[in-house]
């Protein structure tokens, strides 16, 4: 297994350092808090989504840097050594660092090879935002004046029985609505609607804007057309170049 995927994610050193470059953001280093790593992992995670190039990233142990799981978002699928429970635990604490595989990666343990499990990158998504939202508050690409309109509905296998959060989702199908609404008019707590909305947001599902930005996008565009030339001045300039034939043609 690890061979296999080795050979698919180690192209030339100049190809990796160009995907390094353009996975900067996705590159993810462990920091001292707990609270950081985790918000730079949901950000790493929502860019590595949405990139054209590369779509795979990995998860590295913080020390050894022996790989914990590799990460393939272009088919929507997480080849882990660890349960994604684990998986976002690392993420949260600091034990683990989401980046690009490059030549300081090590393969995993002897014997563990063979251990990978496949698991959903859209499962991996949703519980990150649930437990950024446990754990540090909303996203760091959405804000209090955010408002959240619902793109299309979540799998049943991602909601699973959470009563809270289908109740959530059919409100937030019938209208655009932000997070102190959404808690007021659904009698939910603030956690448990932050987690949800980080959630959808990560997994793509929520079309995200603040009140400003969505009225610029309905203002109407100013015209680029000169304005019209008036009846008068038409006229005058249709009367000389009549003028300007007929002397032409009485020569």
């Amino acid at each position: 297994m690890w061979i296999g995927w080795q050979k698919r994610l180690a192209p030339a050193t100049t190809t990796r350092r160009a995907a390094a470059r353009r996975l900067d953001t996705v590159a993810v280093l462990a920091t001292a808090t707990p609270d950081h790593s985790l918000s730079r992992a949901a950000v790493a995670l929502r860019k590595l989504s949405r990139a054209r190039h590369p779509h795979v990233a990995v998860v590295r142990r913080r020390g050894d840097r022996r790989l914990l799981a590799v990460i393939d978002a272009a088919d929507q699928r997480v080849h882990t050594l660890r349960s994604v429970e684990q998986l976002v635990d690392d993420l949260a604490t600091g034990a683990g660092e989401l980046g690009v595989l490059d030549d300081t990666s090590r393969p995993p343990a002897p014997g563990a090879a063979g251990q990978f499990s496949d698991e959903s990158f859209v499962g991996l998504c949703w519980q990150v935002g649930a437990r950024l939202g446990r754990d540090v508050g909303l996203a760091p690409w959405l804000n209090a004046t955010t408002s959240h309109r619902l793109l299309r509905r979540p799998d049943a296998a991602d909601l699973g029985n959470d009563a809270d959060a289908a109740r959530l989702v059919d409100l937030m199908a019938k209208r655009e609505l932000g997070v102190a609404a959404m808690v007021d008019i659904a009698q939910l707590p603030h956690r448990t609607v932050v987690q949800l909305v980080n959630s959808m947001s990560l997994c793509g599902l929520l079309d995200s804007a603040s009140a400003m930005q969505r009225r610029s996008a309905r203002a109407p565009r100013a015209s680029r057309q000169p304005p019209p030339q008036s009846g008068h001045k038409l006229g005058w300039l249709k009367s000389l170049w009549r003028r300007m034939v007929g002397r032409a043609s009485g020569r």
